[in-house]
């Protein structure tokens, strides 16, 4: 793969969940919130899950480090943080994807991804329609 290559969700399926990397913006005393996660897969390397504004976009791209970002606080970068769920799925392979749409949105993006479908859980799709149609 080449880096900044763009994926398709089923490109993930098969392969083994090596390491997770996630990027939080600190800012004053709120909470950090997530800016980037990369999950490095075998046979790919690290894949990160960008949110443009329209969807979900997946690529090879290498983390980037921490860096500041003066009165608008900082970005710091973990490995494998265990309070990130996909973390404990390191060392399984994703065995599948699900594109889930969400009705506040005015497109269809993929969401999650995981090890294994979970038996009791219950996916919904809906239809998007325009709220001023």
């Amino acid at each position: 793969m080449i880096d900044d290559e763009e994926l398709l969700p089923a490109d993930l399926v098969g392969r083994r969940l090596l390491k997770v990397t996630t990027a939080w913006h600190h800012y004053a005393d709120d909470d950090p919130s997530l800016v980037h996660l990369w999950l490095h897969l075998e046979g790919l390397g690290p894949v990160v899950f960008h949110t443009p504004s329209t969807g979900l976009s997946l690529r090879v791209e290498q983390p980037h480090g921490p860096y500041a970002m003066d009165e608008y606080g900082r970005v710091s970068v973990a490995d494998d943080p265990p309070d990130v769920p996909m973390a404990r799925f390191v060392g399984q392979p994703i065995r599948s994807v699900r594109q889930i749409e969400e009705p506040s949105l005015l497109t269809d993006f993929l969401v999650g991804a995981g090890s294994r479908p979970a038996p009791d859980t219950e996916v919904h799709t809906t239809p998007l329609t325009d709220p001023k149609a």
